[in-house]
């Protein structure tokens, strides 16, 4: 990371800073050598040693065709707030970051061995949008979708902020 200073390590301020974000946007290597990129609404959760990236898609589209072909994503995330003619602690702007590389895994519905892990991923992508998840209701008409999951090691995820955070009290962006 080139502004070291910006650069956010602690594990429990990313996980903070991953609870403000509301949009993901999930790329994956296209067929003609460019990036594709797609925003999605997501849900995680933490481990020991890993975030739990979650995220749902269609059944067919080219997102999962080219998943099916290279499961290699890059994930980020941000939120910006912005000073116009004025600074805040010496910033014209805030920002928060993550940029996050791995291999996504398609969770199928119909596959018995996916179900508990599917059902376990639509939950959290529930919880993380402030939606209610009934689980019986939900197993008895799933909807036609997969869930995608990307477990992220630590070490394979960074996070920065414009104006530093060196606690939870310090996670909201600056505004005027």
């Amino acid at each position: 990371m080139r502004r070291a200073e910006r650069q956010v390590t602690d594990i429990s301020l990313i996980e903070g800073m991953l609870k403000m974000f509301n949009v993901l946007h999930l790329g994956v290597n296209d067929t003609d050598g460019y990036p594709y990129v797609v925003p999605v609404n997501f849900g995680f959760e933490r481990t020991e040693t890993s975030f739990i990236f979650y995220v749902h898609h269609a059944l067919e589209g080219h997102l999962i065709d080219l998943l099916k072909r290279d499961p290699h994503v890059c994930i980020t995330l941000d939120v910006f707030s912005d000073f116009p003619g004025e600074r805040i602690q010496g910033h014209v702007h805030d920002y928060r970051s993550v940029i996050a590389k791995g291999e996504m895994r398609l969770l199928d519905p119909k596959n018995p061995e996916d179900f508990d892990l599917y059902m376990h991923a639509h939950m959290c992508l529930q919880t993380c949008n402030n939606r209610e998840f009934d689980y019986e209701k939900r197993a008895q008409k799933l909807p036609p979708m997969y869930m995608m999951m990307a477990e992220i090691p630590f070490e394979d995820l960074t996070a920065k902020a414009e104006v530093p955070i060196n606690s939870l009290e310090d996670l909201p962006l600056w505004h005027r």
